[in-house]
């Protein structure tokens, strides 16, 4: 079984994250593994604490860390381990509230609530005076979180100029990607399914970029009435959104999948193959759209949406691009290159909105 590189890189601004879920970031170890425990003090010594406990474990050792944990310094996570949280239901697997942040290479499974959540208030509700900007989360693998895979909370307007990228999400309990604030964010190289609600559902677009992603799915919950997206963005007024490059479908998962995942995780092995439905009959009274610019939220919007592919099922209730200016000024957007097969509206084009080739 091919070695799991597990590592946490978190910069010196303070970092405090709720590892006080059920975050397994390394292939199970075997029944005799020891259970080495970090109890946290939601204070300054706790990232010491944790990485005292890793550096004295050993190969298939479980870790488990007693949070909420305050987490200043880097923590090197070591391979070949599972490490866990000591929690009740409700927390989640990494909680950021930081600047100029750092993570990369993190497994995170069944987590009672957000995989990754990003957070402005404070546990108390306190939100900041500043800002949370200029981080990166890269190169990680997030399956079975209770509710959202990656959870933007802002209130305000902190959390800005992120970079999401090189990334897997599945099997969530809400949406592959909810974010109270996509200003400044770049999204890219994502592979998203499993998806009960939205795949990425970003609001407050200000200068972001959605580029190059791979949604296998969404909507998956499908309850009568509602209307799902696979990419939807409301924006911002002066500032330019670019969605460029993604393919988007609506494949239909297996019933069984999230069954065979558990089951290969329980096991340390490999997720087992995905043998999705390309085609078949949606379910009556709902809606998808796979593309949507739906609102601006003051002043006139501006986006371009080019070079993105989309294959539906063939149904009048599936859109391919929506664009609404809901209560903002206008809306500008170039709109070209995209391939719309198998979706009952191409495009769906309010009233206030410019719609161009662009040049």
């Amino acid at each position: 079984m091919p070695t799991l590189r597990t590592r946490l890189i978190a910069g010196s601004a303070a970092l405090a994250a709720g590892l006080a879920g059920v975050a397994v970031l390394a292939p199970a170890g075997p029944a005799s593994a020891t259970r080495v425990e970090a109890a946290c003090s939601d204070a300054a010594g706790d990232a010491a604490t944790i990485q005292a406990a890793i550096d004295s474990s050993k190969e298939g050792d479980e870790i488990v860390i007693k949070g909420p944990c305050l987490i200043d310094a880097t923590i090197s996570l070591a391979d070949r381990r599972t490490y866990r949280g000591d929690a009740k239901a409700g927390t989640v697997g990494l909680l950021l509230r930081s600047w100029n942040t750092r993570v990369y290479d993190l497994d995170i499974y069944g987590t009672p609530s957000d995989g990754i959540r990003i957070s402005n208030p404070s546990r108390n509700g306190t939100t900041l005076r500043n800002t949370m900007v200029n981080s990166v989360i890269s190169d990680v693998y997030i399956e079975g979180a209770a509710e959202a895979g990656i959870r933007v909370v802002d209130p305000g307007d902190s959390v800005t100029d992120w970079t999401l990228q090189r990334s897997w999400i599945g099997f969530s309990g809400t949406h592959a990607i909810q974010s109270d604030n996509a200003a400044g964010w770049t999204m890219s190289g994502l592979h998203l399914y499993a998806t009960p609600k939205n795949a990425i559902d970003a609001h407050r677009c200000f200068g972001t970029s959605i580029e190059d992603n791979y949604i296998e799915d969404f909507g998956a919950e499908s309850t009568a009435g509602q209307t799902y997206y696979g990419i939807r963005c409301d924006l911002q007024g002066d500032a330019a959104t670019t969605i460029t490059g993604n393919r988007v479908h609506k494949f239909l998962p297996p019933p069984n999948a999230l069954a065979e995942l558990r089951k290969a995780r329980q096991s340390g092995s490999a997720p087992p193959e995905r043998k999705f439905a390309a085609t078949g009959p949606l379910p009556d009274g709902v809606d998808f759209v796979y593309m949507a610019l739906d609102a601006v939220n003051y002043a006139a919007g501006h986006a371009a949406i080019t070079g993105n592919t989309v294959v539906g099922h063939g149904t009048k209730r599936e859109t391919g691009i929506l664009l609404a200016k809901g209560e903002g000024e206008s809306m500008s957007v170039a709109s070209s290159g995209n391939l719309l097969d198998g979706v009952g509206v191409r495009r769906k084009v309010g009233a206030g909105v410019r719609l161009t080739r662009g040049y």
